[in-house]
């Protein structure tokens, strides 16, 4: 799967907390995220710990 392949969204939850994704939200035409840093962040340690 690459970014610039058609991708259906997808349907989760139920009822009025159902949502569907946005299949290439946030990517640019290259399929490069084009949010930059965000609160997000994850570190993965040498141990394979993740922060």
């Amino acid at each position: 799967m690459f970014a610039a392949d058609k991708v259906a969204p997808v349907r989760m939850g139920s009822g009025l907390m159902t949502f569907e994704t946005v299949p290439g939200w946030g990517l640019d035409g290259n399929g490069k995220s084009v949010l930059g840093p965000t609160h997000g962040g994850v570190v993965v340690d040498k141990a394979g710990n993740i922060y």
